[in-house]
């Protein structure tokens, strides 16, 4: 007579088996929670860090362009002035 496929250890095996991966499972979620809250602080910091970073680099590109602004302006009030002067001369 052949041996049973499911025999009454291998089921008592399995149920074993379930109830450790089930705890298993919890602790690795309640391991999840803990590295969450650890881990949003450090995100925190360092998403407010790229704000600064991001704030930093639009002041300069906002530096650079008045600079470049005031180049201009500057060489189009001594154009106006020359040609005043000139209309003024002749």
């Amino acid at each position: 007579m052949p041996k049973p496929i499911l025999t009454d250890e291998i089921l008592e095996k399995y149920k074993e088996d379930e109830k450790y991966l089930d705890r298993r499972i919890k602790d690795e979620m309640m391991d999840d929670t803990k590295l969450v809250r650890k881990y949003d602080k450090l995100e925190q910091k360092l998403q407010k860090k790229q704000v600064n970073k991001s704030r930093r680099i639009e002041n300069a590109k906002r530096d650079e362009r008045d600079k470049s602004m005031n180049k201009w302006i500057v060489i189009l009030v001594l154009l106006i002035i020359a040609l005043a002067f000139a209309v003024l001369k002749l």
